[in-house]
């Protein structure tokens, strides 16, 4: 099944073949989420944001999380992190820097992590196959988190869109079982305001923490 619109959902069917069945998602950002999840008590959820530097990391969660999220877009040269309390949840989040000498540690954060955001620089042609390969080293990982790629950048002329990214990453290849989601992201303010893509990212990761889907 071909891919196509900005996001996709890819489950690994499990089967003795390792095949892998691609489903597409949609949803409604504004419907609430069920009152079943919603807890009296702090839930804490672990995120770590991923991606090579230069990615838009810090740009897209500053612009997610707003004033929850007290970074610079300086590129990040080891970690920022902060928390917020949403539906719940007490939910930390956890960015490292993506230069290479920090790329060597990137699975000792993952030890806790409920949730991977992995940011890509969608129209970095050039170093879309360091991405692969760093991906492949992660996905590796026993941990069952679930994975949300963010191909940032889609505003920039000639960014690979999400299909690309798909293809040119071999994402079908390192499923292992677990979830991936693939969103484009625009990692820019529209007079003022979030874009629709940014919007849908922030929303779909608190569906994800809310284990809703």
């Amino acid at each position: 099944m071909a891919l196509s619109g900005r996001l996709a959902l890819l489950v690994s069917s499990g089967a003795a073949l390792g095949a892998v069945s691609f489903f597409f998602w949609t949803w409604n950002r504004k419907k609430t989420l069920p009152s079943k999840n919603i807890r009296t008590e702090d839930v804490v959820k672990h995120v770590v944001i991923l991606g090579l530097d230069g990615a838009g990391k810090s740009s897209v969660l500053r612009h997610i999380m707003g004033d929850h999220w007290p970074c610079h877009v300086a590129p990040t040269e080891g970690t920022h992190g902060a928390s917020l309390r949403c539906n719940g949840l007490l939910i930390h989040l956890l960015e490292v820097g993506g230069r290479d000498n920090l790329r060597t540690y990137w699975d000792k954060y993952l030890q806790k992590a409920d949730l991977l955001v992995f940011v890509l620089d969608a129209s970095d042609h050039d170093r879309m196959p360091i991405v692969k390969s760093e991906l492949r080293k992660l996905l590796q990982s026993k941990i069952p988190f679930s994975l949300l790629m963010l191909a940032n950048k889609q505003d920039v002329q000639g960014a690979c869109n999400v299909t690309q990214v798909h293809e040119n990453l071999a994402l079908s290849e390192v499923m292992r079982g677990r979830k991936l989601f693939l969103l484009g992201t625009e990692s820019v303010l529209r007079n003022g305001e979030l874009s629709k893509s940014l919007q849908d990212a922030k929303f779909l990761i608190l569906q994800l923490l809310q284990e809703i889907i």
